[in-house]
């Protein structure tokens, strides 16, 4: 089973509604979107009362796009369907069309006397709450039926002037000479001249049932479902007994109409969920952007904080090494003053070491003579000669108390 995403439930809809177009028919006013049938079961000729040459000088919006040939040359609002003979054609496609005719019910009757018997009418109308036309009033059956019976060919003023000022949102000039001049403008352009829910296109069909003598057979039914902007009917030529034509049409229209509430209903359910969980999922990235902000703001602090704990360290390590600086040159300082009092006490020392070796040494400067010629102690070392003064001094002190 292939689903269908609701942006594309307008061209599937359209699609399932061409299975009931078979053989030779006609599209009316297909411009530049004709409706893609099979063509391998289906053979389409395009009837419009412009040429292409022309609709492109009339609607210079559409260069570039691809508008079909016309085939067939024919006004359907004053000449009807003049060109084709009744019963000649298997299927017509009036897709957005029938709101645009002076006169809709005419044309309808028409699109019943040039199909056969069990031929096909493809009919899509746009509905005016989901377009331009939603601030405009809806067309009464009765005006339809006055525009019937007065085989109305020309737009009414009123409905220009409903149109400009309700869809168009313009202003009507005052200058009657500018006045004309809008309306030719637009009319040339075709306007929307009707607006109509889908429940007023029901209404209409069946009014040619119960009181044009037209008998359709209904088919199928495609509502807007609050995700198009068009219901699509397609109904089909039958010869059965008018009674039987009515409870047929009333049978298939509720049954069709109720498959389409269901469906527009679980539509609307599965858009209500999408919204909910859109407006979830924009709740908890409004949560998450909070919780970022509140992050980044918390991060903006604490490296603030730690940029002010680096500026403080940083003013106490220049402090301390300051410090430590003043503290290496007071104690460069007093190692000089220590090392200086140090090399004072060893010249001193050694001056005293000197004196005293003098002295013993000229006290007994006799024996060490006899003992050491002279010159022959100047190569020894001074404490070699105070070990040797030491020894002559013991030597001495034994002889005074040696007993006699």
């Amino acid at each position: 089973m292939q689903l269908v995403s609701l942006s594309g439930i307008k061209a599937s809809e359209r699609r399932q509604a061409t299975r009931y177009l078979r053989a030779s028919g006609i599209e009316i006013g297909a411009c530049h979107m004709p409706i893609d049938v099979d063509h391998r079961c289906s053979n389409v000729r395009y009837v419009d009362s412009l040429t292409v040459a022309e609709i492109e000088e009339r609607f210079p919006e559409l260069s570039g796009h691809s508008i079909v040939p016309t085939d067939v040359i024919c006004d359907v609002v004053s000449d009807g369907l003049h060109p084709f003979s009744d019963g000649s054609l298997d299927f017509i496609i009036a897709c957005h069309l029938l709101e645009h005719l002076p006169n809709p019910l005419g044309f309808l009757k028409e699109c019943h006397r040039v199909l056969r018997n069990s031929g096909i009418l493809y009919l899509a109308v746009p509905d005016k709450n989901y377009t331009f036309d939603r601030d405009r009033q809806r067309t009464s059956l009765a005006h339809l039926i006055e525009d019937l019976e007065g085989h109305t060919l020309t737009v009414d003023e009123s409905h220009l002037v409903d149109f400009l000022v309700h869809a168009a949102k313009q202003a009507i000039p005052e200058v009657p000479r500018q006045r004309k001049q809008l309306f030719q403008r637009h009319l040339d352009r075709s306007i929307h001249v009707h607006v109509w829910t889908w429940e007023d296109v029901a209404e209409l069909l069946r009014f040619m049932l119960t009181g044009m003598g037209v008998k359709w057979e209904l088919c199928e039914v495609y509502l807007p479902k609050g995700v198009k902007d068009e219901s699509i009917f397609v109904l089909r030529k039958t010869n059965l007994r008018a009674e039987t034509v009515i409870q047929h049409f009333d049978a298939s229209l509720e049954l069709l109409i109720t498959r389409e509430q269901s469906a527009e209903a679980f539509i609307r359910a599965f858009q209500e969920a999408v919204a909910e969980k859109e407006s979830l999922l924009e709740r908890r990235q409004e949560a998450l952007d909070l919780a970022v902000h509140e992050l980044i703001a918390v991060r903006a602090q604490l490296q603030g904080a730690l940029d002010e704990s680096r500026r403080e360290l940083t003013a106490v390590r220049a402090q301390l090494q300051g410090a430590l600086d003043e503290s290496r040159r007071e104690l460069t300082a007093v190692r000089a003053q220590l090392q200086g009092a140090l090399d004072e006490s060893r010249r001193e020392l050694t001056a005293v070491r000197q004196s005293l070796g003098y002295r013993l040494l000229k006290g007994y400067r006799r024996p060490i003579r006899w003992l050491f010629p002279p010159g022959s102690w100047r190569g020894l070392p001074y404490r070699a000669l105070l070990r040797m003064v030491r020894s002559l001094l013991d030597l001495r002190s034994r002889r005074k108390h040696a007993p006699p």
